[in-house]
């Protein structure tokens, strides 16, 4: 009876009979209503007031906003020193100082030729239609884009004649995602423009809508930005997709662009905090409420004047009552400031210790679980967008530039080297590599690859060095051939053979 409410009592004290039926019949709906119940996470209530939540599709639900998100993105990286260090943490190891090429050729000779001419187009500025990066700093700088942006345009520029004399005909052009015309919303032909993407009726990309300028270039007078159409074969749009079927990218910034915000007036007001604590008042009160009596008066502007020196002993007049005023405290500052930032950091997908910049609470297994973890976040990233998209992208437009030059150049393939990984604690990484090698679960290149580098350049260096220590008949305690781990002699026949032996 305990659950009844005042009409099931009242009908229950005159019919018993009744009461009891009332109370059968609770307890089935409430039966029923308890195998009927949905998703906790689908209710309505209270607590979901102002959920919005539409089931649209991934650009039907962001197109809108791209352009608000991505300039108070910009606005982040510009103004918040933490916004600043997430894209440096982004792009540092997504690319590093470059993701290096190895080109392969069935010809020595023409795999020789092609390297030197990638070396002249990659290494230098002239692959930058801009001339001002070399290939490794347009990655660095796509990658950025991608970050804060969320997406990022890289055009194909053929060079005229003149410029192409010696190198490979082909330069690239970074446009931010400003240059797509998203007013362009029509029908060209059968083909469907979206947002300045025109598309096939069987949904393929054909050609991108954009303004022949910047249209933020506000300080450059004259006639406004003409949009002109480009071949989607002259296009790389890089970004992350996040929902199936999405056509644009959002900034990374998007799940705590308000938190980062509402974290940096925090601090501001912290610091206004700080600063007032940091001052000491004092006040005095008079009974007869003048304030001028007994105190000296500025000689220029003739106002009263009150110092505090150090060491100053001060006897109060009579009537007069000196009070301190008692500065804010500052507690609590560092725990908040820590778990905002590790919810920023998650956020973002970045390690708290290399985003913030804390150091005082890590050690080599938390470090390493936290580098290990962000690595797979890289490689997806380095793997599904970067590599695929941007660098075999720009390197099929070399080819064909390059094949215009040597007709060979069409045999060439390319394998991709992201940047070292640095070690946490080299001892401990390097001897559980090599216990991997030894029992052989890995092999060397695999090991060497992973390190950022090149395993026949590597092998070729070790032969070289190799080669130059028995001529001159050095001996290294880090050579397995002539020393063992702990240094001693494993092969005295190559140890004085030395440099005699050809």
């Amino acid at each position: 009876m305990a659950d009844l409410n005042m009409l099931d009592r009242f009908v229950s004290y005159f019919s018993p009979t009744a009461g009891f039926k009332r109370a059968r019949a609770r307890a089935a709906v409430s039966i029923v209503s308890e195998h009927t119940r949905r998703f906790e996470a689908a209710s309505r209530s209270r607590r979901t007031n102002g959920w919005i939540a539409n089931s649209t599709s991934a650009d039907a639900e962001s197109v809108w906003d791209l352009e608000t998100m991505r300039n108070r993105a910009r606005a982040l990286v510009r103004d918040d020193g933490f916004a600043s260090r997430a894209v440096e943490v982004f792009q540092s190891n997504i690319v590093g100082a470059g993701i290096e090429i190895k080109l392969s050729h069935p010809n020595e000779d023409a795999a020789a030729r092609a390297r030197k001419m990638w070396k002249a187009w990659a290494d230098t500025s002239f692959c930058d239609s801009a001339g001002q990066s070399s290939f490794g700093a347009l990655q660095s700088l796509a990658a950025a884009a991608t970050f804060t942006d969320g997406e990022v345009f890289v055009k194909r520029v053929r060079p005229n004649a003149a410029e192409s004399v010696s190198r490979v005909p082909l330069r690239i052009q970074l446009l931010e995602a400003d240059y797509l015309d998203t007013r362009k919303n029509t029908m060209v032909g059968t083909n469907r423009v979206v947002h300045g993407i025109e598309f096939s009726p069987r949904g393929e990309r054909v050609a991108y809508w954009m303004f022949d300028r910047h249209p933020g270039d506000t300080h450059i007078s004259g006639s406004s930005p003409v949009t002109i159409r480009i071949p989607a074969e002259d296009i790389i749009h890089l970004y992350a997709p996040k929902r199936p079927g999405q056509q644009r990218g959002w900034t990374a910034f998007a799940p705590v662009m308000i938190r980062m915000r509402d974290f940096a007036d925090y601090e501001d007001a912290q610091l206004m905090r700080q600063k007032i604590a940091a001052c000491f008042g004092i006040i005095i009160e008079r009974d007869d409420g003048d304030i001028s009596v007994g105190k000296e008066r500025d000689p220029e502007d003739g106002m009263l004047t009150e110092k505090v020196q150090p060491g100053l002993i001060q006897y109060a007049r009579r009537g007069e009552t000196v009070k301190t005023v008692s500065p804010p405290g500052v507690e609590g500052y560092s725990e908040y400031q820590r778990g905002s930032l590790r919810g920023i950091a998650a956020g973002l997908g970045l390690p708290y210790e290399e985003f913030s910049g804390d150091l005082s609470q890590v050690n080599f297994s938390s470090g390493k679980m936290g580098q290990t973890s962000f690595q797979r976040v890289v490689d997806r990233f380095r793997w599904h967008v970067m590599i695929p998209k941007f660098c075999d992208g720009v390197f099929a437009w070399w080819l064909d530039a390059a094949a215009l030059l040597d007709p060979s150049m069409t045999l060439l393939s390319a394998q991709w080297s992201p940047p070292r990984r640095e070690m946490i604690d080299p001892s401990k990484e390097i001897a559980a590599a090599t216990s991997a090698v030894r029992a052989g679960f890995t092999s060397r290149s695999s090991v060497i690859r992973e390190s950022g580098y090149d395993p026949d350049e590597v092998h070729e260096e070790i032969a070289k060095d190799n080669a130059t220590a028995d001529k001159q008949k050095f001996v290294f305690d880090s050579d397995p051939r002539l020393t063992s781990k702990v240094g001693l002699v494993q092969s005295p026949d190559l140890l004085t053979a030395g440099g005699d032996k050809e």
